[in-house]
């Protein structure tokens, strides 16, 4: 599994959505602690102090956010957490999509596979969470 968000690419396979959860943690710090290495990796060049914040910023906030509702659904076995995951990811999805049809810009498969991933492996959690607090 790989995360196209943060350009950071893992040969090993994911042991399950425990690792999936814990590297958009990962990716968060890369923002705080390395911000011009994350946006490398994205192909993007961080020439404006503005621009630098814009980006430290949005991209921790969606990283670290999600993966906090995350750690809170698994800690408290409540579902909304990981629909909130889910949610965010399906509308950075949309934008993807929104972005390539209004806004001349490019449409990025990759990123768009990867979200859909994330948004179904948050939303399944959240089923798989409700079903056994159900029994």
């Amino acid at each position: 599994f790989f995360q196209a968000e943060a350009g950071i690419r893992d040969s090993v396979a994911s042991r399950g959505l425990g690792d999936v959860y814990k590297r958009q943690a990962l990716i968060a710090l890369n923002w705080i602690f390395n911000p011009e290495a994350a946006a490398s990796s994205l192909g993007l060049i961080i020439s404006d102090p503005v621009e630098k914040n814009t980006l430290i910023r949005d991209f921790t906030a969606f990283f670290l956010g999600t993966s906090i509702f995350c750690f809170l659904g698994f800690i408290t076995k409540r579902p909304e957490w990981y629909f909130a995951s889910a949610i965010i990811f399906l509308i950075a999805l949309l934008f993807n999509v929104l972005a390539n049809i209004f806004h001349d810009a490019s449409f990025v498969l990759e990123t768009f596979i990867v979200e859909l991933i994330l948004a179904l492996a948050c939303f399944l959690s959240g089923k798989y969470t409700n079903r056994v607090s159900e029994r």
